[in-house]
This record gives C-alpha cells, structure tokens and sequence, in this order.
C-alpha cells in the first residue's frame, strides 16, 4: 500500500478571484513536484469546481466536522497565502483563518503560514489574537517586507521573507493563448503597444474610474495602442470594466476579456502584453511574472508592498490618481520597453526563487521535518 503524504490547505478559494486562484495552482504544482505520493484537501467555498479544476480532494470551507476528520489524519496544515489576515474587508475574516490554525494546533498537525501578506490590522484585539494564534507554529512565511515588519511589531519573531507563489506558476501553452484570442475577437497581430487594465471596485470609484479612462483615450491617441481589459475577479470587476470602457471616445482600440478564466490561462495573455496597468496585486504579479513592465495604481498597503519587491512605487491612489500621471509613466516606458523589461525579468527572477523557498519548507514540514 502506497503512503500518501496528506496536505490540509486552507485559504480564500473556490470563489472564482483569479489571484487566489493562481495562488492555489501554484501551490498544488508545487507540492505534486516535491512530494509524489501527496495527497491534497482543500478547503474551498465551492469545492465541487475546486475538485474539477485541480484534480485534488476538497471540502466546505465551513464543514468544521469534516475538517476535524481531515486534521485528525494530517501531516501538514499550509495556511495561506493571498491576505488572509486583514480586516478591510470586516472583522470576521482574520477569526475565520485563525480558528482552522488553532484546531491543528489541538490537534498537534505541524502548521506553516505559507507567503502570507498581512494587514492591514486596525484592531488591536485581532492583532493580539494573530500573536497568540501563531505562536508555535512551525513555519511563519511572507510575501512582502511590510507583512514581516507588522508580524515582528505584533510580537512575533522567526518570520521569514519569500514571495508570492504565483512566481513559479506556469502559463498555458502558447496554442491555447492563440485559441482565447480568436474566441474573444482581440487581433494581437495589429500594431501599436498592447496595455493591459486591471481595475476593481473600491472607494473612490467614481474619481479614479474617470482618470482611467481619460488616461486611455490620450494613450490610444499618442501611440496608437490598443487596450485590453482583463477582469481578475469577473463577477465584481466587470461592471468596473464597463465603467470605463464607456467613458471612453477611442472604443474602437478596447476589447474587453467577456469570458472568465484559469489562472494559467490568464498569464499567458499577459505574455502578450508590452505594459500592464493595474489595481489587482495579482494583474501585477502575472505580468511582472511574465517580464511584462508594469504600472501600478495602490488601492491597498499590499500593492505598494509588492512594487517596493520591485523597485517600483505606484503612481497614485484610488482617492488622489491623475491621468497626465499614467500617461506620463507610460511614456517613459514606451521610450525603452526592452531595458525597462530586463530590469522586470531580473527582479522577477529572484521573486521565483525566494517564493519556491516556500514550497521547500513546506515539504520538509509534510515529510517530517518539524521545523524550518
């Protein structure tokens, strides 16, 4: 009888946000590499689709009664990554994560808390709950500088700094690209520069979607670019998308992704770009990845974390960006696409290696090393 070395992973997936997505697939792929005989159970706010999609074994992230089961059998518990701990968006979600890192600690399963970011923490009750919760555990892993910092301000020592999974995620063969293009009508062969747009909702909306599309139309205009919107979580980004898209005068150089896709099948597209504008970590991340140079827009202290990986800085915020901005960073950009992307390539290169350290660990954690 073949041992299966059993993996619990627990984070934001299953529900169809293309950066947790790349996260999981990552992880997976990683872990398959590694460890032949592993055996993954995710849990998973749509674990059917979770199932298809990764060919592993998953469960209700709420199904507590079969997560004991699970633990009970458990050589690892991985936590994360994406951001898990904050509490922008409400004072349930850092509970509801630390709640599954106790029950492995009562029931002694090794835990690591996998290439996290974190914050922002606002309460100090809930910072209070991160530090008691993640004492002990075997390994702590962020993404970013300023995750390791908040940890250490927390009280927390032994942190250790790698970089988000997505790094080592492999795009779809360069076929299936060519396939999506020809399904959404978006001719890559035309000329002029190809930027993609990332965009979400958020607070000041109504400011920074007018900026976009100002800073668009001028684009089009003064390099005949072409635009291509790509939607990292459809069901919420879309209607954004549209927002913009119809604010616009040079409609005829924008195409929009219409239809929802895989991680892989996403960093693929981006491949094809020559800049990525974006608001999404993970549009940064997948273009970054892919050598593509990038523009970031900062709704959030973790957009600023990573392009600081990068040696970059936003050009603005949701409350305070300015199209003349945008086209200004393009511009410079456009100038010398090919030096400005060998400095992406470089520093993603050593993004990849500092987020497979993470893979490592966990392997040594699943196959009985109980400390990193």
């Amino acid at each position: 009888m073949i041992n299966l070395t059993k993996i619990l992973l627990s984070g934001y997936y299953g529900f169809n946000n293309a950066g947790d997505e790349a996260i999981l697939c990552s992880i997976i792929d990683g872990l398959k590499q590694t460890i032949p005989n592993v055996d993954l159970v995710v849990l998973s706010g749509n674990p059917e689709e979770t199932r298809k999609l990764y060919n592993v074994r998953a469960l209700s992230r709420v199904n507590y009664t079969r997560l004991m089961f699970e633990l009970n059998k458990a050589d690892l518990l991985i936590s994360g990554g994406g951001s898990l701990l904050q509490d922008a968006t409400g004072s349930l979600t850092i509970p509801y994560y630390l709640s599954i890192i106790k029950m492995a600690k009562l029931m002694k399963v090794p835990i690591m808390f996998f290439s996290q970011g974190v914050g922002p923490v606002n309460s100090k009750m809930l910072a209070n709950m991160i530090k008691r919760t993640l004492t002990g555990v075997n390994s702590i892993t962020v993404r970013d500088q300023q995750s390791a910092d908040l940890l250490h301000e927390i009280g927390l020592s032994n942190v250790r700094l790698t970089a988000d999974p997505v790094f080592f995620l492999q795009p779809v063969a360069k076929q299936r690209v060519k396939e999506i293009l020809i399904e959404e009508h978006i001719p890559f062969n035309e000329n002029g520069p190809w930027i993609g747009v990332s965009v979400r909702p958020w607070q000041g909306q109504e400011h920074y979607v007018k900026e976009i599309a100002k800073a668009l139309d001028e684009i089009i205009k003064k390099y005949n670019a072409q635009i291509i919107f790509l939607p990292f979580e459809h069901s919420r980004d879309y209607e954004v998308v549209l927002q913009v898209s119809n604010l616009m005068n040079e409609y005829s150089h924008v195409y929009i992704l219409q239809n929802q896709y895989r991680a892989d099948e996403l960093l693929g597209i981006c491949q094809q770009l020559d800049v990525m504008i974006g608001m999404r970590l993970h549009s940064l991340i997948f273009a970054a990845r892919q050598g593509v140079n990038i523009i970031g827009i900062s709704y959030d202290p973790k957009i600023d974390a990573f392009l600081e990986r990068l040696a970059k800085t936003a050009i603005g915020t949701t409350k305070d960006l300015k199209a003349s901005k945008i086209v200004e960073n393009l511009g410079k950009i456009l100038n010398d696409v090919e030096g400005n992307k060998q400095q992406v390539i470089e520093k993603a290169t050593q993004l990849q290696q500092e987020a497979w350290q993470a893979i490592q660990i966990a392997t040594s954690l699943a196959l009985g090393d109980c400390n990193d």
